[in-house]
């Protein structure tokens, strides 16, 4: 830190580094998060940052970056691909940035929740927005193991639709498009493919069918938004709803089959 510099109140970002990176990467991550996330967000804990870069010459961008910031009441949360390390921060700093403005402009009062309503007259007691560019199949299933999750939210690059990659069918690895389809290009080898469409469903219905049929999430189209989006519960129970934004980049949004 500069000497006589106001001190950040922005907790450190915790960098991890993996793959062929050089190390000097981590400095330059750790200046730019904390610039970024300095602008109207209090965290509630240090911002989790992981580059991977893959050495299998099969991807067409092999570094894969994420980014997790716990907020009071919410969560930031970004990935990206590209070609070199440095230039995928900057992705990811970009996406952190913006999901930062979105954050500060919705702020604003909110009513008491009830005891019963799960945190909001929806039952969503959180609403988590991802930043992201159209990926390929193969990297969102990437991105679903490194991050050992049990789905990835994303939208499939060459049909620019909404997809959810996850843990299931007979390889334990599965991707669904939202109206059924199958990726104009092919699943990589141990990757299947679902022909079942998004439930439609509205966040309060897909909460409840969750519930009830104890799944690990629902992947669901809303017809009131316009898009497929995903609900599951958090370690406390509950409802946690998730959207994916692609940014400028033209999704695909006709109807469900």
């Amino acid at each position: 830190m500069t000497p006589g510099a106001p001190a950040s109140r922005v907790p450190p970002p915790v960098i991890e580094l993996r793959g062929r990176i050089a190390t000097d990467l981590a400095e330059y991550a750790h200046a730019k998060v904390l610039h970024a996330l300095d602008h109207g967000v209090d965290p509630t804990g240090p911002a989790r940052i992981r580059v991977v870069r893959h050495d299998d010459p099969a991807r067409e961008h092999p570094v894969v970056a994420s980014a997790h910031v716990d907020l009071a009441g919410g969560r930031l949360h970004a990935h990206v691909v590209a070609d070199a390390p440095r230039e995928a921060v900057d992705l990811l700093v970009d996406r952190l940035r913006r999901q930062v403005l979105d954050a500060h402009a919705r702020r604003r009062p909110r009513r008491p929740a009830r005891p019963d309503d799960g945190g909001t007259d929806t039952g969503i007691a959180r609403h988590d927005v991802v930043q992201a560019v159209p990926t390929s199949v193969a990297d969102a299933v990437a991105i679903m193991e490194g991050r050992r999750e049990a789905f990835h939210l994303f939208v499939e690059r060459t049909t620019r639709r909404r997809a959810v990659a996850y843990r299931g069918g007979p390889t334990g690895r599965r991707v669904a498009l939202d109206d059924g389809s199958a990726p104009a290009l092919p699943p990589p080898d141990g990757v299947t493919t679902s022909g079942r469409p998004a439930r439609v469903s509205g966040p309060e219905r897909a909460v409840e069918h969750l519930r009830l049929a104890a799944l690990p999430f629902l992947f669901f189209h809303d017809p009131g938004a316009g898009r497929a989006r995903v609900v599951h519960l958090d370690e406390r129970g509950r409802a946690v709803l998730v959207d994916v934004d692609a940014g400028a980049a033209e999704i695909r949004r006709g109807p469900v089959r």
